[in-house]
């Protein structure tokens, strides 16, 4: 969370996840400006294939410090969600990250 909430600009990035539900790998996936970030399917996932993950953990940061998800945060997780299915790699959250807070879309039913 340190890692994020003090960053300028949206960052989007992925934690990969072993069978046994251990973190095996960070990757930042895009930058952004103040309030967006370009996230596509093929670069969300790539990485957690090339680390073999069984799972993967969904962040970004809102450098506003208010991690309420915005509608395209919420487009976003769905359609990643979708092609997770497809690949057979399951996601187990989408973190939202603000100033000392954060908002897990799994617990919130969004996932």
């Amino acid at each position: 969370m340190t890692a994020l909430q003090d960053q300028p600009g949206e960052v989007f990035a992925i934690l990969c996840v072993s069978t046994k539900l251990r973190v095996i790998a960070y990757h930042e996936v895009s930058r952004g400006t103040l309030d967006a970030t370009l996230v596509h399917p093929r670069e969300v996932f790539k990485p957690a294939i090339l680390e073999s993950a069984a799972s993967i953990i969904l962040l970004h940061n809102h450098p506003s410090g208010d991690p309420t998800p915005s509608r395209e945060d919420l487009r976003l997780t769905r359609q990643l969600v979708e092609c997770s299915k497809l690949l057979d790699l399951r996601i187990h959250d989408h973190v939202i990250i603000g100033r000392e807070r954060f908002i897990s879309l799994a617990q919130r039913g969004n996932l």
